[in-house]
């Protein structure tokens, strides 16, 4: 029930209407929690299918200024990259946002749920996962695809990339937390940049650029170097924050 001073703006799939109607309702009664931070994320059965909501934090004053009047919201870029980008990324449903006195509040994403096995994390953090390598190789040819569809992900950390083995032993991505991207042709070094939000190791992030190097057809040795020199200064530049806070680094 919104209140009287509550406006609701959403665009769905007709066939979700009724789980836009009482997103609220579902997200506050689901017990699925999958990720609980800065935002939340669930999966929600509706009427016997699976779907993912992510329900952003209510911004603070100014960015909601900026987001009722100069900025899409961060659930309708989430929803319109999704159609935007297609199979690399779970298939968009809706896209809800909550208006209070003419102001953004809360609102929320919704995708089908993708049924990955694990997140890029593991290999990248277990050294006797198995199939490390081949993963490595095949994630370097997902991003690849990607760039070649003029797709840049401006936060392709390990927590965002989904994995999932098929029946043939192959190995298939899906892209989340879409809504930071760039569109248009990239550069060799904006393409080996890409992969510096891995927090990956210089052996294991040397098999993902050459992979990537042999597919772009560039030269191994320069893209490699690109590549690990971006690695190095994303991982320069977070441990500084931690240290100014006081926070254990990991190098």
């Amino acid at each position: 029930m919104l209140n009287n001073d509550m406006k609701k703006q959403a665009h769905s799939h007709p066939n979700y209407q009724g789980f836009v109607d009482e997103v609220e309702q579902y997200f506050a009664t689901s017990t699925e929690l999958i990720h609980d931070a800065r935002n939340q994320i669930k999966n929600i059965d509706f009427e016997g299918e699976s779907l993912t909501v992510k329900s952003f934090k209510v911004p603070h004053l100014l960015n909601r200024v900026v987001y009722s009047f100069f900025r899409q919201s961060k659930a309708q870029k989430s929803y319109l990259f999704a159609e935007k980008i297609g199979s690399f990324t779970p298939e968009p449903i809706a896209y809800i946002e909550y208006y209070q006195h003419g102001l953004i509040s809360k609102s929320y994403f919704v995708a089908k749920h993708y049924a990955f096995d694990f997140d890029i994390r593991r290999p990248l953090l277990e050294p006797d996962f198995p199939d490390r390598t081949l993963i490595f190789k095949s994630f370097a040819a997902f991003v690849y695809q990607l760039h070649e569809h003029n797709i840049l992900h401006l936060d392709l950390s390990p927590g965002n990339i989904l994995i999932k083995r098929d029946d043939e032993g192959q190995y298939q991505f899906k892209i989340v937390d879409i809504n930071r991207m760039k569109f248009g042709s990239l550069s060799a070094k904006q393409r080996a940049k890409n992969f510096s939000k891995l927090w990956a190791n210089n052996e294991d992030l040397t098999v993902m650029l050459l992979e990537y190097a042999t597919l772009a057809a560039y030269d191994q040795d320069l893209f490699v170097q690109r590549g690990l020199q971006a690695n190095q200064r994303n991982k320069n530049i977070i441990n500084f924050k931690k240290r100014l806070k006081g926070h254990p680094v990991n190098d």
